[in-house]
């Protein structure tokens, strides 16, 4: 049985997107601008505009950044069950928003991420 936050307690438990390096791109930002096939145009306060990627789990072509998301590979569900329920905030904050592992957060095109779900790698 999972032990995985419900009522939303999953998001306050993995803080999101956080502007580590204090730039103005948050962590999707960042993934994006890494990822990117084509370079997108970037405004001051990091919005951006134009690019290309490649969907990572599809391999499809996308050139709308919204139309991507960006999954963690190792599902946070599983990172909870796994023992993040006991780690500290800081320590979930900086497991959510990894840039250092070139493959544990992805962009990915919506469809299958969603699909995906909670599912780990190996299924």
């Amino acid at each position: 049985m999972s032990t995985w936050p419900t009522h939303g307690r999953g998001e306050r438990s993995f803080h999101l997107w956080v502007d580590a390096d204090h730039n103005g791109c948050d962590t999707r930002q960042e993934v994006l601008l890494a990822e990117a096939v084509k370079e997108p145009k970037k405004s001051e306060d990091c919005r951006l505009t134009g690019g290309t990627w490649r969907s990572y789990y599809d391999d499809k072509t996308v050139t709308d950044a919204r139309r991507l998301d960006i999954d963690h590979v190792v599902p946070l569900a599983e990172a909870w069950d796994a023992g993040a329920s006991k780690w500290t905030t800081d320590r979930r904050e900086q497991y959510t928003n990894d840039l250092t592992a070139p493959r544990s957060l992805v962009a990915v095109s919506s469809g299958p991420n969603r699909a995906k779900g909670d599912k780990d790698p190996a299924e």
